[in-house]
Protein backbone atom coordinates (compact mmCIF):
# COMPACT_ATOMS: atom_id res chain seq x y z
CA UNK A 1 0.00 0.00 0.00
CA UNK A 2 3.10 2.28 0.58
CA UNK A 3 4.38 1.76 -3.35
CA UNK A 4 2.68 4.12 -4.65
CA UNK A 5 3.14 7.24 -1.83
CA UNK A 6 6.98 6.92 -1.85
CA UNK A 7 9.94 7.39 -4.31
CA UNK A 8 12.10 4.33 -2.69
CA UNK A 9 10.49 1.98 -0.30
CA UNK A 10 13.49 0.43 2.40
CA UNK A 11 12.75 -2.41 4.53
CA UNK A 12 14.83 -3.10 7.22
CA UNK A 13 14.73 -6.15 8.88
CA UNK A 14 15.30 -7.78 12.28
CA UNK A 15 15.74 -11.30 11.06
CA UNK A 16 17.98 -14.64 10.83
CA UNK A 17 19.91 -17.36 12.71
CA UNK A 18 23.11 -15.72 14.45
CA UNK A 19 26.32 -16.85 13.54
CA UNK A 20 25.67 -18.06 10.67
CA UNK A 21 26.38 -16.28 6.85
CA UNK A 22 23.91 -17.49 4.85
CA UNK A 23 20.27 -16.24 4.86
CA UNK A 24 17.94 -18.93 5.81
CA UNK A 25 15.18 -20.27 3.94
CA UNK A 26 12.44 -17.71 5.70
CA UNK A 27 14.92 -14.75 5.18
CA UNK A 28 14.65 -15.59 1.36
CA UNK A 29 10.99 -15.79 1.11
CA UNK A 30 10.28 -12.72 2.87
CA UNK A 31 12.63 -10.75 1.17
CA UNK A 32 11.13 -11.79 -2.21
CA UNK A 33 8.08 -11.15 -1.40
CA UNK A 34 8.56 -7.79 0.08
CA UNK A 35 10.14 -7.40 -3.64
CA UNK A 36 7.28 -8.65 -5.13
CA UNK A 37 5.22 -6.11 -3.29
CA UNK A 38 7.12 -2.81 -3.76
CA UNK A 39 10.28 -2.74 -2.04
CA UNK A 40 13.46 -1.30 -3.79
CA UNK A 41 15.62 -2.14 -1.11
CA UNK A 42 15.91 -4.34 1.79
CA UNK A 43 18.79 -4.14 4.60
CA UNK A 44 18.67 -6.91 7.29
CA UNK A 45 20.86 -7.54 10.57
CA UNK A 46 20.80 -9.63 13.69
CA UNK A 47 23.27 -12.85 13.10
CA UNK A 48 25.64 -11.03 14.25
CA UNK A 49 27.96 -12.02 11.11
CA UNK A 50 28.43 -10.68 7.49
CA UNK A 51 25.57 -12.55 5.72
CA UNK A 52 24.81 -12.93 1.69
CA UNK A 53 24.01 -9.96 -0.81
CA UNK A 54 21.60 -10.84 -3.63
CA UNK A 55 20.13 -9.20 -6.29
CA UNK A 56 16.27 -9.95 -6.67
CA UNK A 57 14.40 -8.35 -9.56
CA UNK A 58 17.49 -6.31 -10.13
CA UNK A 59 16.55 -5.41 -6.00
CA UNK A 60 19.38 -5.57 -3.73
CA UNK A 61 19.34 -7.33 -0.49
CA UNK A 62 21.64 -7.26 2.28
CA UNK A 63 20.40 -9.88 4.39
CA UNK A 64 23.18 -9.25 7.53
CA UNK A 65 25.16 -6.51 7.78
CA UNK A 66 27.13 -8.05 10.62
CA UNK A 67 28.46 -6.12 13.95
CA UNK A 68 29.15 -2.35 14.05
CA UNK A 69 29.32 -1.18 17.67
CA UNK A 70 29.16 -4.29 19.37
CA UNK A 71 31.08 -6.54 22.60
CA UNK A 72 31.73 -9.80 20.68
CA UNK A 73 35.33 -9.99 20.17
CA UNK A 74 35.44 -14.09 20.22
CA UNK A 75 35.87 -14.20 16.93
CA UNK A 76 36.33 -12.97 13.24
CA UNK A 77 33.11 -13.00 12.17
CA UNK A 78 31.74 -11.50 15.35
CA UNK A 79 34.20 -8.68 14.83
CA UNK A 80 33.47 -7.50 11.18
CA UNK A 81 30.93 -5.61 9.91
CA UNK A 82 30.20 -3.24 6.60
CA UNK A 83 28.32 -0.06 5.69
CA UNK A 84 26.90 0.12 2.84
CA UNK A 85 26.66 3.61 1.07
CA UNK A 86 23.61 3.24 -1.78
CA UNK A 87 22.90 5.72 -4.30
CA UNK A 88 19.77 6.77 -6.23
CA UNK A 89 18.92 8.81 -9.43
CA UNK A 90 15.52 9.22 -9.12
CA UNK A 91 14.13 5.57 -8.76
CA UNK A 92 17.37 3.83 -10.08
CA UNK A 93 20.21 2.35 -8.32
CA UNK A 94 23.63 3.80 -9.59
CA UNK A 95 26.26 2.82 -7.19
CA UNK A 96 26.84 0.90 -3.78
CA UNK A 97 29.53 1.18 -1.87
CA UNK A 98 30.81 -1.59 0.60
CA UNK A 99 32.89 0.08 3.57
CA UNK A 100 34.15 -2.90 5.65
CA UNK A 101 35.54 -2.47 9.29
CA UNK A 102 36.46 -4.64 12.24
CA UNK A 103 35.38 -3.99 15.78
CA UNK A 104 38.90 -3.34 17.71
CA UNK A 105 38.54 -3.47 21.54
CA UNK A 106 35.18 -3.99 22.31
CA UNK A 107 32.72 -1.81 20.28
CA UNK A 108 35.70 0.79 18.27
CA UNK A 109 35.07 -0.10 14.42
CA UNK A 110 37.79 0.66 12.27
CA UNK A 111 36.63 1.03 8.41
CA UNK A 112 39.81 -1.34 6.74
CA UNK A 113 41.60 0.09 3.81
CA UNK A 114 44.25 -1.98 1.34
CA UNK A 115 44.83 -5.28 1.18
CA UNK A 116 42.39 -5.72 4.46
CA UNK A 117 39.77 -3.87 2.49
CA UNK A 118 39.92 -5.67 -0.62
CA UNK A 119 40.27 -9.66 1.27
CA UNK A 120 37.53 -8.20 3.00
CA UNK A 121 35.32 -7.18 0.14
CA UNK A 122 36.26 -10.53 -1.40
CA UNK A 123 34.85 -12.55 1.21
CA UNK A 124 31.48 -11.18 1.43
CA UNK A 125 31.14 -11.13 -2.86
CA UNK A 126 31.78 -15.01 -1.92
CA UNK A 127 28.80 -15.76 0.17
CA UNK A 128 26.73 -14.50 -2.75
CA UNK A 129 25.31 -16.02 -5.69
CA UNK A 130 27.23 -15.57 -8.52
CA UNK A 131 24.67 -13.74 -10.60
CA UNK A 132 24.75 -11.36 -7.55
CA UNK A 133 28.31 -10.88 -7.67
CA UNK A 134 27.72 -10.09 -11.24
CA UNK A 135 25.47 -7.65 -10.73
CA UNK A 136 27.41 -6.11 -7.54
CA UNK A 137 30.28 -5.75 -9.32
CA UNK A 138 28.26 -3.34 -12.03
CA UNK A 139 27.32 -1.19 -9.24
CA UNK A 140 30.95 -1.16 -7.01
CA UNK A 141 32.71 0.76 -9.69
Amino acid sequence: QLRPQVDLLLILCHWGIEYTAQPNQNQIELAHIAIDNGADLIIGDHPHWIQAIEFYQDKPIFYGLGNFVFDQMWSLQTKQGMVVLITYQGKRLQRLKIIPFLIYDYVQPRPLAGQEKEKMINYILSLSDSESRQKLNQYLR
